[in-house]
């Protein structure tokens, strides 16, 4: 038996409303999380659904959006049944300030159109073209053909790539497979056993995800030996500066807020990894001009024995 969800929209009765309403047949919600499911990056623990995906945002931009509008959305829910949502939008404009309009004849609604189809396509279609010595776009705002300098030192690197939501997984894979070799992980815990395994160059992890989060993660990639220097990326929906240096205090390398651009990304990753290359040929430098150090004052010691030894 197939659940199903149902989505009208109507007139309300006094015909001062548009209500939209959404009603599923899914695992509900409980009681005493219902009054939260609006709250900024909260999302219902102990949930059997078909997986753990999801940030705590979309409900809470909903209603922010529905409130720009002058309207306001009611939930009802049944654990175990299924859950119904209810927008309330005003008709008409009057109720809307005066600055919040824009008139229909002045070509802006088309270029806001226009700019939300590209965004959409950024996320939903094929990643951007990239080369790797030259760019061709000198305008770094510029449409989705536009090109990144990546230079070749660190192409063919290894990425992890640690996402419990399928659809943001496969996205970051595709803009990285240009460049770099790709592992993915769905949950922390598979993606700590595939990092001591695999040891990967980089690992980009998202922060929540069952069982073992980001910060689990990072934790457990940080306390290891065979994995301590391999440098991490937190990825998040929560942009605040609070946020960003909860993360980096934590011990992540970079702190990258959703959504990004694959541009973004690609450039965050070849910085991360060209330091992490050059960090490394320094340490094994380092430890050739010990080593070269520890045999001259062998030597030096030696002959300084042996010259005594003679008189």
């Amino acid at each position: 038996m197939y659940g199903h969800i149902n989505v009208s929209c109507n007139l309300s009765s006094d015909r001062r409303h548009m209500l939209f309403t959404v009603q599923d047949t899914g695992i509900g919600i409980p009681a005493h999380e219902v009054h939260r499911i609006f709250e900024n990056f909260h999302r219902a623990h102990n949930q059997k659904g078909r997986s753990f995906e999801g940030t705590g945002m979309g409900l809470a931009l909903t209603q922010q959006l529905v409130n720009l509008h002058g309207g306001h959305m009611k939930v009802e829910s049944t654990f175990g049944q299924g859950t119904t949502f209810v927008v309330y939008v005003p008709v008409g404009n009057s109720h809307l300030p005066p600055e919040q309009l824009v008139d229909s004849d002045s070509g802006e609604i088309g270029q806001y159109g226009q700019s939300i189809v590209e965004e959409a396509e950024r996320w939903g279609g094929q990643p951007p073209e990239y080369v790797s010595e030259t760019t061709s776009s000198s305008d770094s705002g510029a449409a989705l053909n536009a090109t990144i300098v990546v230079a070749p030192s660190t192409r063919g690197c290894t990425i992890l790539v640690a996402d419990d939501n399928e659809d943001m997984r496969q996205f970051v894979k595709g803009v990285l497979l240009q460049f770099y070799e790709v592992l993915e992980a769905s949950d922390g815990q598979v993606a700590w056993e595939t990092a001591l395994d695999q040891h990967p160059d980089l690992i980009l992890s998202d922060i929540m995800m069952p069982g073992l989060d980001g910060y689990a993660l990072l934790k457990a990639v940080r306390s290891s030996p065979k994995t301590r220097s391999i440098p991490f990326v937190l990825l998040s929906a929560n942009a605040g500066d609070k946020a960003r240096i909860e993360g980096l205090v934590a011990g992540a390398d970079d702190y990258l807020a959703k959504p990004f651009s694959p541009k973004e990304l690609i450039a965050r990753v070849h910085t991360l990894l060209d330091h992490s290359r050059m960090r490394i040929a320094l340490e094994k430098r380092v430890k050739e001009v010990a080593k070269d150090l520890r045999d001259s004052e062998e030597r030096f010691r030696y002959s300084t024995l042996f010259g005594v030894c003679l008189q």
